[in-house]
């Protein structure tokens, strides 16, 4: 136990670390800016560094909530493991759906086991999978017919998770962030975009798995995720 709280106690301090140097970079640009703005001798640069400031704020912004947003506590899911797990699940995601992406343009097939997701814990999961949706829809849709597949199925002793998405564009950097062996969230100040690829990530370590990408041509991909049960 002893072991346990010095480790995350380590972990602790380096999120500090990291963080406090993340927010440092844009909050120092943004004072030396207005110490410039202060002594200038005339109005001229005036509007420029007005949207030099801005700017950096912005990204200051988009800092704190990365930050807000990583360090929410449990999940939000709160489903009981029963028979319903699976369509309470599939009912999330639909919502996500209706709430970031248009619906027209958009189908979603989810299968799952009819009986209790047995020797998982159905929160994390939840969070994990609905991360990842979040993530392929923070990508640009290429066409008026884009799909989204999820398959949770038992495998022997684990639960494959395989998501197929056709329709979203895998850009350059997209695909730099994912050859990244261990993405960390000192890495969301190069991807921002990553931070629910980042989140789910976090949330299936928790599950004792790791998330596998591949990427099957410029607007394909397919996640696999396999979860050891836990009897």
């Amino acid at each position: 136990l002893k072991q346990q709280l010095q480790a995350k106690k380590v972990e602790l301090d380096n999120f500090i670390y990291r963080a406090g140097h993340d927010l440092r970079g844009p909050l120092a640009t943004i004072k030396g800016l207005i110490n410039i703005l202060k002594i200038r001798e005339n109005n001229d640069e005036v509007d420029r560094l007005v949207q030099l400031i801005d700017a950096h704020a912005n990204t200051l912004d988009e800092r704190l909530f990365q930050l807000v947003y990583l360090t929410q506590s449990g999940s939000n899911c709160d489903l009981d493991n029963d028979e319903q797990v699976t369509n309470n699940i599939e009912t999330r995601l639909r919502r996500i759906i209706e709430k970031n992406a248009f619906v027209d343009f958009l189908e979603l097939h989810f299968t799952g086991p009819e009986t209790e997701l047995r020797g998982v814990d159905c929160n994390l999961l939840c969070e994990t999978l609905e991360n990842l949706l979040l993530y392929i829809l923070s990508l640009s849709m290429n066409s008026a017919h884009n799909q989204i597949f999820y398959r949770l199925e038992y495998d022997l002793h684990e639960l494959r998770v395989i998501i197929d998405s056709i329709g979203f564009v895998i850009t350059e950097q997209v695909t730099e962030a994912l050859q990244i062996p261990d993405f960390e969230y000192t890495d969301l100040v190069r991807y921002p975009q990553m931070i629910n690829y980042y989140t789910a990530q976090k949330r299936i370590g928790q599950l004792h798995s790791r998330i596998k990408v591949l990427l099957l041509s410029p607007d394909r991909q397919r996640i696999e995720v396999r979860i050891p049960i836990i009897l």
